[in-house]
């Protein structure tokens, strides 16, 4: 029974290929920041052109490369005419192939990440010298000496066993996962025990209450210490269990909230305008939210839920997402999923059901013939009604690539004449058209979707 309240703690599953991809991104950020210290500690050299100390600091330099998350499938270091100073593999050609590739390190001064994947051998280990393929990417930045771009660094990814480090982070925090949840199965044989040896009923009843609890994610939850010796003990290890997992899942949370953020600003890369229309679509949002005097609570929910509703474009295929005719029934059936994109996305926050419901459920109709689940009327929550119209406004008066927006007087005459078309519900489109014909929207700062 305890074992199957806590299996939220493993909805961690979700968008597992996306999420690499972010890792991956961040994996190039470290590299970066691992080749600027290098860099630092080569300046400090007295003689920063001789071989054999550049060799002795890419040498050290792999001895303390551990501390970081990549894998380093090679380190070297080549001046402007392809020569190379130093290696790791020290077996390798001493000529570098200088291609137009390289021009923005010597002549701009500016740094190259990698984005494409190449494939290079590589001798397999503790096997009879089988030969592998091995993917690598790339990141090299420009080596400085009295204000001059004397050579560059590089250094190589070796991806997959990048990938696998970040796996042994994982299988960590699930080897940790596990310790708690045989701990709180220990907890539980402790209180049957006590509660059969010596009839404790109030005591013994607090601490059931406080665990039940616990294993439906309230991890809030505490019981009140009292009783015998053996008891009160027996409760303070419930209440620490609860605060462990409680930690525990609050810095999870905190990682995921992280990674959404990376996520938001590939998906802005990919394509901006979505970045934009979710700012503009939480703008609106949060004022017929005032208008309808929700609480700050409230309000903190429908921001960040407008802003993160449309996250699941992430997934749908450039092709589809930036397309400047009409889609066809195919392509509009893989359009019309991404609010469930979104919903998966956010699954494993525990605090972001809200959230959730708002990314689910903003194309549904008051009439119930909206999607994905045909909600209809107040079946639909409040604050997807509220997005729902926020995110209609917003495609009928912006700008797009292939076409200009409306303007807000024709947009609005239109909403006015389809009030009770079934779309949206009408007594809230009563309230944006109050609101913009007051013209209380003018005042509201742009949102933008580095604030979620």
């Amino acid at each position: 029974m305890i074992l199957l309240g806590i299996q939220s703690i493993f909805l961690y599953t979700q968008s597992e290929e996306m999420i690499e991809k972010i890792l991956l991104i961040e994996s190039r950020k470290q590299a970066q920041i691992f080749l600027h210290g290098l860099e630092r500690e080569i300046i400090s050299l007295y003689d920063i052109k001789n071989p054999s100390l550049l060799q002795e600091k890419v040498d050290r330099a792999l001895t303390h490369f551990h501390e970081v998350n990549f894998s380093i499938y090679r380190l070297y270091i080549f001046n402007r005419k392809g020569e190379i100073l130093a290696d790791s593999l020290k077996n390798k050609s001493k000529i570098k192939k200088m291609t137009d590739y390289l021009n923005p390190i010597f002549n701009d001064d500016q740094s190259l990440v990698g984005s494409k994947i190449e494939y290079k051998q590589s001798l397999q280990k503790n096997t009879t010298d089988e030969i592998v393929m091995v993917a690598i990417t790339d990141v090299i930045i420009p080596l400085h000496y009295e204000n001059e771009v004397i050579a560059a660094i590089e250094v190589e990814i070796n991806i997959e066993n990048t990938l696998d480090n970040i796996k042994i982070i994982d299988d960590q925090y699930d080897k940790k996962v596990t310790q708690i949840i045989l701990l709180s199965g220990f907890v539980f044989i402790i209180f049957l025990w006590y509660f059969l040896k010596h009839q404790v009923v109030t005591p013994i009843q607090s601490i059931e209450k406080t665990a039940k609890a616990i294993t439906e994610g309230k991890f809030d939850s505490r019981t009140h210490l009292q009783g015998s010796d053996e008891v009160v003990h027996l409760g303070h290890s419930i209440n620490t269990m609860a605060s462990s997992l409680r930690d525990l899942l609050d810095k999870q949370e905190q990682a995921y909230i992280q990674v959404l953020q990376s996520l938001a600003k590939a998906l802005e890369a990919k394509d901006p305008y979505t970045a934009g229309h979710s700012g503009r679509v939480a703008k609106f949002s949060v004022k017929m939210g005032k208008y309808l005097k929700l609480s700050k609570e409230d309000m903190a929910v429908l921001k960040q839920g407008a802003l993160m509703h449309d996250l699941g474009k992430i997934a749908i295929p450039d092709h589809i997402l930036n397309k400047p005719d009409k889609l066809t029934d195919e392509e509009f059936i893989v359009m019309r999923n991404h609010p469930v994109k979104t919903a998966d996305i956010m699954k494993p926050l525990r605090h972001y059901e809200r959230h959730r419901e708002i990314a689910a459920w903003h194309h549904e109709r008051w009439d119930g013939k909206g999607y994905p689940d045909r909600l209809k009327g107040e079946d639909i929550p409040l604050m997807a009604r509220i997005v729902s119209i926020a995110d209609t406004w917003d495609a009928m008066t912006g700008d797009r690539v292939y076409r200009k927006g409306m303007s807000e007087e024709k947009a609005l005459s239109i909403i006015k004449s389809e009030r009770d078309t079934g779309q949206w519900d009408p007594i809230l489109v009563d309230v944006f058209i109050e609101m913009m014909m007051n013209g209380k929207h003018a005042d509201i700062p742009d949102i933008h979707s580095d604030v979620i």
